[in-house]
């Protein structure tokens, strides 16, 4: 994602969320060196953004924080998508953890998750502004302990 895309983002992001991020947020997250945001648009003309993923890079543990798809194309595999690009990427890096919080009504999201590999860890209740709960969900990629430094 670049500055380009940033009407785009918010846009869907409105449409999408709960408790949408506003483009400070998305502007933020483009600044910071350990943060990711890909996009999936139409190959043609890029014109139409189809979904996106927001994660954050730290040590051993990469975070997912925001994941939105376009309601055209629900079910058609670009949620999957990015997760599993996202999880492959973490792979290569010799990441051990995937790690996110998603709401515990958000029923499609949570088997998605659970799809590509992510298992329910634990529930924090009243996690949410509205006072919604949330499951903290992970996906183990490596029993390998973390580098701590040279030998």
């Amino acid at each position: 994602m670049t500055l380009d895309d940033l009407n785009a983002v918010s846009e869907l992001e409105k449409r999408s969320q709960v408790a949408p991020w506003t483009r400070d947020h998305f502007v933020s997250e483009l600044q910071k060196d350990h943060s990711e945001i890909w996009i999936v648009t139409d190959d043609a003309t890029d014109e139409r953004l189809y979904g996106y993923i927001v994660f954050s890079k730290v040590l051993d543990a990469w975070q997912i924080l925001n994941l939105a798809v376009d309601s055209s194309v629900h079910r058609h595999g670009v949620g999957q998508a990015l997760l599993e690009k996202v999880k492959n990427q973490a792979i290569r890096n010799h990441v051990r953890l995937l790690v996110l919080e998603v709401r515990k009504s958000n029923t499609p999201a949570v088997q998605l998750y659970q799809k590509v590999g992510f298992r329910i860890v634990r529930t924090h209740p009243n996690y949410y502004s509205n006072g919604e709960g949330a499951y903290m969900m992970e996906v183990v990629l490596s029993e390998e302990p973390p580098v701590t430094g040279a030998i």
